[in-house]
């Protein structure tokens, strides 16, 4: 389960938190995927479920969530030229309307100093602010 893939992680951490996996950790996970596992679609997985086939060992299904633009332009790249098959969950009222999905809105929140309401904060406080935030977006995953 994946959601962002960006060459420089960090750009998004105030959004994304520690949910982007950098292009360069992203290709070493899905060439070791490639070469030592076998690769499933959503079908396949299906049809597991449904007890109508049975997976062969080693099996794994690459998903992404959320739909962000780097899905596509980073990571389907990557994909393609590893022959790993993977599917895209696109939060379609995100697209619609040009924003991120509420867990990142969360997320932002919590880690930009600016929207902690104009109080002027000594560093233990903030940590313990961001901190109250990562449970919390643990707890609503």
């Amino acid at each position: 389960m994946y959601h962002s893939v960006m060459d420089d992680p960090l750009q998004a951490a105030s959004t994304l938190g520690g949910i982007v996996h950098s292009t360069k950790v992203f290709r070493e996970q899905m060439e070791l995927i490639a070469r030592d596992y076998n690769t499933l679609t959503l079908a396949d997985v299906l049809l597991f479920v449904q007890g109508e086939k049975e997976p062969p060992t080693r099996s794994v299904a690459i998903t992404f969530d959320d739909g962000y633009a780097d899905n596509f332009e980073v990571a389907m790249p990557v994909l393609d030229q590893t022959g790993v098959p993977a599917a895209f969950y696109v939060v379609v009222d995100c697209v619609e309307n040009a924003r991120l999905p509420w867990p990142a809105r969360l997320r932002y929140a919590f880690y930009k100093e600016e929207h902690l309401g104009g109080i002027e904060w000594n560093s233990l406080a903030v940590e313990e602010f961001r901190a109250a935030g990562r449970r919390l977006s643990e707890g609503l995953r």
